[in-house]
């Protein structure tokens, strides 16, 4: 419930002073309160010395509340307003309701003024370039989803990384073992090299028997 204070007045030479009269006051929409139904009836408040306090559902539950100022006169006047929800105790000032249209709910305010642009974007490094390309838009993203967008791309860079050290490492394998094997074969050549330079002693000891026995023959 809130509690509103209103306050009419009308002018004269001087000062405007208190204007005397009724306010008729009705939601414009039949609601639920409960278990009951709240048909959109209308029941009227006295001004006294211009002044009178009302308290109201709030209009979250059905839209808003028609007032109708000094029904049945020449200054006759209805507006509907908004009357949101106060903490106990708290009075709203009737100039301080928020008008809207009865039948969009539409602030009045707003019914004239450059409709929201909004901009979907797929994460926040492409919605900071859409919104500084584009400062009158409002752009959002899924925080959640960019996040799980991230965390697929560390996870990819990381399993590069992996394969990248991997492959680094198994050339580096393939390298030690093509130098070993290298390795082997300059030391198996060195020594045949070694021993095909060094004429085999059994030689020289048939070539000695062979000149002596040509002595013995002679």
């Amino acid at each position: 419930m809130a509690t509103i204070h209103i306050s009419l007045k009308k002018p004269t030479s001087g000062q405007p002073i208190p204007v005397d009269g009724k306010i008729r006051i009705q939601p414009i929409r039949r609601f639920i309160r409960g278990n009951s139904f709240v048909l959109p009836e209308p029941f009227e408040i006295t001004l006294e010395n211009g002044e009178a306090n009302v308290t109201l559902i709030e209009s979250e539950f059905f839209g808003a509340w028609a007032f109708t100022e000094l029904p049945g006169t020449p200054q006759e006047y209805t507006r509907y307003v908004k009357v949101p929800t106060t903490a106990a105790g708290t009075t709203l000032e009737y100039t301080d309701l928020e008008d809207v249209n009865p039948n969009t709910l539409i602030p009045v305010a707003l019914e004239h003024s450059q409709l929201l642009q909004v901009a979907v974007c797929a994460d926040a490094q492409s919605a900071l370039a859409y919104s500084t390309a584009h400062p009158d838009v409002v752009v959002i993203y899924d925080e959640e989803a960019a996040a799980d967008a991230n965390l697929v791309a560390a996870q990819a860079i990381a399993a590069s990384q992996s394969a990248a050290s991997q492959a680094a490492n198994d050339t580096q394998l393939s390298a030690q073992l093509a130098a070993k094997s290298l390795e082997s074969v300059q030391s198996v050549k060195a020594a045949m090299d070694e021993l095909a330079s060094t004429p085999p002693a059994v030689s020289g000891d048939v070539q000695s028997a062979g000149v002596a026995d040509q002595t013995v023959g002679e």
